[in-house]
């Protein structure tokens, strides 16, 4: 009969074809985790950037905290404006949280008699 004749080449096409549906899919499938994986990765580094950056404004930071230790180790006492000496912002943001900080942990204080007298920093 025809049937008979017909079915092995069916099931052959539809072995070909199931066979080149799981190839496709495979190969779209190891694309994606490639690109997955290359987006993890550009994260990574990244986030690796943005830690060393970090890590380096801290060791700014803890180098001017001992810029500043050594002026007041031999003045005792200094105007606040005096620790100021680049005029640029990122100088003056880390200086002024280096005394922010110094103050905190009770390394220094400040002291200012009258509203716009001049800032007063020592060694606590």
């Amino acid at each position: 009969s025809i049937l008979s004749q017909i079915r092995p080449k069916l099931s052959e096409y539809f072995a070909q074809t199931t066979n080149e549906i799981i190839n496709t899919i495979s190969q779209e499938f190891t694309q994606k985790m490639s690109e997955k994986e290359d987006e993890i990765k550009n994260a990574q580094k990244e986030k690796e950037l943005a830690i060393s950056e970090v890590e380096n404004k801290i060791s700014y930071l803890e180098d001017r905290r001992v810029e500043i230790r050594k002026i007041l180790k031999n003045k005792k006492r200094a105007s606040f404006f005096e620790f100021f000496e680049v005029m640029n912002r990122e100088y003056l943001v880390v200086t002024f949280l280096a005394i922010l900080e110094m103050v905190r942990k009770h390394e220094i204080n400040i002291t200012q008699e009258n509203n716009f007298d001049d800032i007063i920093c020592e060694v606590a």
